[in-house]
């Protein structure tokens, strides 16, 4: 994962936050309150604190619809992802948009 749940929703101070993901099985255990496998149970606890405020709401899309997000994660994990990425995205970033 590139990046710490808590430390992230601290930084985002509360503000409305939508996560997508075209995983099905990952958003339908966000949104229940059933026992996730064991391996997961820990992050799964920080998800369900963030989204207990209220502030927080997950959509699950076609992965084709999450192209662009699949490859900055793919990047991040390789730690491939350029420092400015956002401000001038990479010319494969920009394919996938």
């Amino acid at each position: 994962m590139c990046f710490d749940l808590p430390v992230l929703w601290s930084a985002l101070h509360g503000a409305m936050v939508e996560v997508e993901s075209d995983c099905k099985t990952l958003i339908q255990l966000c949104v229940s309150e059933g026992v996730p496998p064991w391996e997961i149970c820990a992050v799964m606890n920080d998800i369900w604190c963030m989204a207990s405020s209220g502030t927080v709401t997950f959509k699950w899309c076609l992965r084709i619809q999450n192209s662009a997000a699949h490859w900055v994660a793919s990047a991040c994990l390789r730690n491939a992802l350029p420092v400015d990425w956002v401000s001038q995205p990479p010319v494969a970033l920009v394919g996938c948009l």
